[in-house]
């Protein structure tokens, strides 16, 4: 599911869930444009987003944040209790998106 957030027509947030719409969902990104940061679009975002009925009934919705922590502990999520029992194969960080890809494909659109 995605979930994006415009301001006069133009988009300056995005979401993605990544879910089997029965059991689990997964915040998987939420980018808001600089700009517009701290100025509640994610938490808009999150808003509406959990309030679909679709993910409604789920056993567990998971996300993983570097430092939004209260953001999402407003929304009713919580930190894990027992961390240790989850475990993952981590690759390598992705690359950072060239600046001038954005300015050439600003100018394309």
């Amino acid at each position: 599911m995605c979930v994006g957030a415009f301001v006069d027509g133009a988009q300056v947030g995005f979401a993605r869930i990544i879910s089997d719409y029965a059991v689990f969902a997964y915040l998987a990104d939420v980018f808001v444009l600089p700009g517009h940061e701290g100025q509640g679009v994610a938490k808009a975002m999150m808003m509406q987003t959990l309030a679909r009925p679709e993910l409604a009934d789920l056993n567990v919705f998971w996300l993983a944040t570097k430092g939004t922590h209260s953001l999402y502990e407003q929304l009713g999520f919580q930190r894990l209790t027992d961390p240790g029992k989850f475990m993952a194969i981590l690759g390598p960080e992705p690359a950072p998106f060239p600046k001038e890809a954005a300015s050439s494909s600003d100018s394309q659109t």
